[in-house]
């Protein structure tokens, strides 16, 4: 994990990457990140240290993960956020979906914009920047996979599927390394390009063993609830049974073939 360097109480001089070279003092003004998301207290302008913040998640892995660190971590044991959790994760649900959707908007355009090139010297400057390119919608990608609750977010989930059917069509699907678990929730995915990226993704990465458990569980938890609840079949909306049952996460039907139990059972 990421270094923890001094606490300051002034803002980080750090230039690109905040949450992994300064973590003590995002920790600090966590809940000030956060607020600034809430339009109804937000100002107008913010601090330049939070859209360093924001801009921080969009490229930097490291950044990502020590970014939902600190918000369980708050979440678990800061007193300010255990006295007003309804309030904490609306703007943790807020801040995630605004910024995970203008960080797919902006890597998309770029993207767009790159592949319409047509001279040498636009040939040139596409392969200088490709690399950077790659970073900005792989990151985003990386966290919805990496932090699958996040996929809950009908919005985000849409936002995927459009970035990955986008990709397929310019031939730059991305390629996943790691054994996150949302790749696996991918593989009874309603939409067919998605979790046929899914399938080839999981091929390549090889069989799971039990070092990959832990992880894994909570997503296969998830997927044999669909199961055991028989969600195929239920016409009743998943976000009313997953109220009538508190501490069972019940997957929306954005998120699985809920209509075809066989395309369902091929995928687990």
């Amino acid at each position: 994990s990421p270094a923890i360097m001094a606490m300051s109480d002034s803002a980080p001089k750090c230039s690109e990457c905040l949450w992994c070279s300064d973590t003590q003092f995002m920790q600090k003004h966590l809940w000030q990140y956060l607020k600034s998301f809430d339009t109804k207290t937000a100002t107008i302008k913010n601090d330049k240290w939070i859209e360093q913040a924001i801009r921080s998640l969009s490229y930097c892995m490291d950044c990502v993960e020590v970014y939902h660190q600190l918000v369980e971590e708050a979440f678990n044991i800061d007193p300010q956020f255990k006295a007003k959790r309804s309030y904490f994760l609306e703007l943790v649900n807020k801040s995630n979906t605004v910024r995970l959707r203008e960080s797919f908007s902006c890597a998309l355009e770029n993207i767009t914009t790159d592949c319409m090139t047509g001279s040498e010297e636009d040939e040139q400057q596409y392969s200088q920047l490709s690399q950077y390119r790659s970073h900005t919608i792989d990151c985003p990608i990386r966290e919805l996979l990496k932090f699958p609750k996040l996929l809950m977010s009908h919005e985000l989930n849409e936002q995927l599927a459009a970035t990955i059917e986008h990709q397929e069509e310019i031939d730059q699907l991305p390629r996943i390394n790691d054994k996150y678990p949302g790749i696996y929730l991918l593989l009874v995915h309603p939409n067919h390009k998605v979790c046929s990226w899914a399938v080839h993704t999981v091929k390549s990465l090889g069989s799971l063993d039990w070092d990959d458990y832990d992880e894994m569980e909570e997503v296969i938890n998830w997927m044999m609830a669909v199961i055991s609840f028989n969600l195929f079949l239920n016409d009743d909306d998943c976000a009313d049974i997953a109220e009538q049952r508190e501490n069972q996460t019940i997957l929306p039907k954005h998120l699985f073939v809920h209509r075809s139990p066989n395309e369902f059972w091929i995928g687990i």
